[in-house]
């Protein structure tokens, strides 16, 4: 998530260097430059990040986690994650998940409809196994394991944090009024783009699909934030006593609103390893600098950002006889100062983008 493009306060948005391809039909049209676009600003909007912190200290959560922390400069960082302590031995956490398509209708006539990539999704690495170098898992499994590489190889060597197969729910259709987005076509097909307005304004909405013990995933297809490509979140509904957490993700078609190496499933790579990093956007870490730019970047223990502005900061992984671009990852070395890096393979990142530890604001 990056905090420069959303000032909102949302705390897990991908905001990944999106590329609009010249077209006429994209013309005047802005490209968000990354997956996610500070979801702090977005999650604090909806609930404070101190409620939030409030509940994950109480135990006031429905997912599976558990609790660990990291010395720098004398302080303390403690940092929640679903699953278990992959220091305490071999253990198995699967977690459900719901995905709900979003079917947008724009001013004009143009109707992207999520149901169309349920089909693709299911078959991803997020949900089926493939080879990893940390073993035959999914993807986020894969992630994980990489990042606690030494507890994993010495001690718990059947870990696993793994995603149940998703209930897919009935498609929502929606009408995105003029004011709160557009659509248009490219040489390569239909896009469309939201506001973050218009998707605060589902907040409410959200109390429909309640479940604190599971992840909600919501897809939109080929459709963009204003400043993002998708988003993790969690807060309280109205009414209800414990913090939901959901994803919200684009799937998006090669060279339509980007480039084939952030196409399919990356976006959600993205937000599903943050999720299992961060479920509740509570893990305050150093304030640390984009890798790509030195720009001060965020404070939050979000895996995906270090990499998203790097020129290839995805890999292929083949299931269900496709391939998938799936995003590399920051491990927990990498905010943590750790060297050596308990990283699979000693680097800082799952496929090696971080080979040192981050860089200080």
């Amino acid at each position: 998530m990056n905090k420069r493009l959303i000032t909102l306060g949302v705390a897990a948005a991908l905001v990944v260097q999106a590329v609009f391809l010249a077209s006429a039909g994209a013309a005047g049209h802005v490209a968000p430059r990354g997956v996610d676009g500070p979801s702090s600003g977005l999650v604090d909007a909806l609930q404070s990040r101190a409620s939030r912190v409030n509940a994950v200290r109480r135990g006031a959560t429905g997912l599976p986690t558990w609790t660990g922390s990291f010395q720098s400069a004398s302080k303390t960082y403690g940092y929640t994650m679903v699953g278990s302590d992959p220091s305490a031995g071999s253990a198995t956490t699967r977690v459900p998940v719901r995905l709900l398509p979003l079917r947008l209708t724009f001013d004009g006539g143009i109707t992207l409809d999520g149901t169309d990539v349920v089909r693709d999704i299911e078959l991803s690495p997020i949900f089926k196994y493939a080879e990893y170098r940390s073993g035959r898992t999914q993807y986020g499994d894969a992630m994980q394991r990489a990042s606690f590489w030494d507890d994993v190889k010495t001690t718990s060597p059947r870990y696993h944090v793994l995603l149940s197969e998703p209930q897919v729910l009935p498609t929502l259709a929606l009408e995105v009024p003029a004011g709160s987005g557009s659509a248009f076509d490219t040489s390569n097909g239909p896009a469309g783009t939201v506001t973050t307005s218009f998707l605060l304004s589902l907040a409410p909405r959200l109390a429909d699909y309640y479940d604190p013990s599971s992840v909600l995933i919501i897809v939109v297809k080929d459709v963009a934030g204003d400043a993002f490509l998708g988003f993790h979140l969690a807060f309280t509904p109205a009414g209800k006593t414990l913090p939901m957490t959901l994803i919200y993700t684009g799937y998006f078609t090669p060279n339509v609103l980007v480039g084939p190496s952030r196409s399919d499933a990356y976006v959600l790579s993205h937000e599903v390893a943050e999720w299992i990093n961060d479920p509740y956007v509570t893990n305050v870490v150093p304030a640390w600098r984009d890798p790509a730019s030195g720009v001060c970047f965020n404070d939050l223990l979000e895996v995906g950002d270090p990499v998203e502005f790097l020129a290839n900061p995805s890999f292929t992984v083949h299931t269900s006889g496709r391939t998938y671009h799936m995003t590399d990852v920051a491990g927990i070395s990498w905010f943590a100062h750790d060297v050596p890096s308990r990283e699979l393979g000693g680097a800082y990142s799952y496929d090696g983008n971080l080979t040192a530890f981050s860089s200080l604001c």
